[in-house]
């Protein structure tokens, strides 16, 4: 759907010049919780209606979601571009500042 050739079997994902495989704590669960206690506090601080409380924590996991699909999604060109060295030595390490992955 990107325009990558990739082989995905389970987690293993394989590129013309890179084998990687993504692990467990990539998963998202951990910028999920983060996100979700995030958006509780802001709603339990927001003065408004209740719906409105609900709506925004529940927007949380979605956004936890894509956040997180466009972060292996990024990892996976840069990987294709670099090389795994240089997509896991840099960016992976990196990027993890704006993801709690």
């Amino acid at each position: 759907m990107l325009g990558l050739d990739v082989l995905i079997v389970g987690n293993a994902v394989s590129l013309p010049n890179a084998d990687l495989v993504i692990g467990a704590q990539c998963s998202g669960v951990n910028s999920l919780i983060a996100l979700v206690a995030l958006t509780v506090l802001v709603a339990y601080l927001f003065n408004g209606p209740t719906w409105s409380k609900i709506v925004l924590v529940l927007l949380a996991i979605p956004l936890a979601i894509l956040g997180n699909i466009l972060r292996v999604a990024t990892l996976l060109y840069v990987a294709r571009a670099w090389g795994a060295d240089a997509a896991f030595t840099y960016y992976h390490d990196y990027s993890g500042i704006f993801s709690c992955c």
